[in-house]
């Protein structure tokens, strides 16, 4: 405990925190090497910067590593008596900082008591506090945080929101097809088929939506085609699909003599039912899901996306 104590005076000594106007600096009790320290951003009482500072055990116990790395994260959020309230990932287009986090661009010695930036150069303590609040607050400043400022608005709010919208749509294109009502949530890896969690990254989830099931959520009734029973939503949508393309041809006076014949031979037009009604009934669907699965976890990716200031 007294080696914790030490190292972390160490570097707060060596980081002139104070006297930067920072405040309640709390060790950690958790890591080795870890604190954290508020700052207040310009005259606003009510909001804070909050910063995290830790050199992670692993890295701290590995005798091999002379320079451990440090990973500092600094968020911006409205005061409470617990801490800071988190934002949303989109800061207001003016005046507010960002939320970030450095990993593997500074490092510190213990035994030397000296930091490091990532091309290896020594740092000092207050030069480190300066690029890194400087970094935060960059989005603030009118014109040089604007492409910052639109870097953050392209991939944490317009990619997210236009590849949630194509996901919506294939969600509705998916249920016309076949009725079927299918989300996934990326961040719990979550398959959601007709109001059920059929996969979950939390096993348990999948039962406990069973009995939840609505009347609502069934999926369609099944019935009987060609000798097979099956659900009759496929069935309707197939039907209205074949009769909308054969209107449309006739509405522009395509010649249809040959889809006429080919269809008078019994045997070839039940070889065409049975391959057209399963690339409706299954094929179509299972990429529909495979797509909407795709969107939601590209979404998810670009609205996390490490973004550097």
């Amino acid at each position: 405990m007294a080696q914790e104590r030490e190292v972390n005076t160490n570097l707060q000594e060596k980081l002139p925190l104070e006297k930067n106007g920072y405040y309640d600096i709390t060790n950690f009790v958790d890591t080795t090497l870890g604190f954290s320290f508020k700052k207040n951003f310009r005259t606003d009482q009510e909001h804070v910067s909050l910063f995290h500072l830790l050199v992670e055990n692993n890295d701290y116990n590995n005798p091999e590593l002379e320079r451990k790395p440090l990973f500092l994260s600094v968020v911006y959020g409205k005061k409470t008596p617990n801490g800071v309230t988190m934002r949303g990932f989109d800061p207001k287009a003016f005046g507010e900082p960002v939320d970030l986090d450095f990993r593997d661009e500074y490092f510190y010695n213990p035994g030397e008591n000296k930091l490091y930036n990532k091309s290896g150069e020594e740092i000092s303590g207050e030069e480190l506090l300066r690029q890194i609040y400087d970094r935060h607050i960059k989005t603030t400043k009118l014109f040089l945080g604007f492409f910052s400022r639109l870097k953050l608005s392209l991939w944490r709010v317009w990619i997210p929101a236009f590849l949630g919208k194509i996901s919506d749509l294939l969600h509705w294109i998916l249920y016309l097809v076949s009725g079927d009502r299918y989300t996934y949530r990326s961040l719990f890896d979550e398959e959601k088929l007709n109001g059920i969690v059929i996969s979950s990254r939390m096993p348990y989830r999948v039962n406990d939506t069973i009995s939840q099931k609505t009347s609502v959520e069934q999926p369609a009734k099944e019935v009987e085609f060609f000798g097979i029973k099956v659900a009759q939503w496929p069935i309707i949508f197939y039907a209205l699909l074949h009769l909308s393309f054969w209107f449309s041809l006739n509405y522009i006076y395509y010649p249809t003599e040959s889809i006429e014949k080919f269809l008078g031979i019994n045997f070839l037009t039940v070889l065409y039912v049975i391959v057209s009604f399963w690339i409706v009934d299954i094929v179509i669907p299972f990429f529909l899901k495979k797509a909407i699965k795709l969107a939601s976890t590209l979404a998810d990716r670009a609205q996390h996306r490490r973004i550097s200031i």
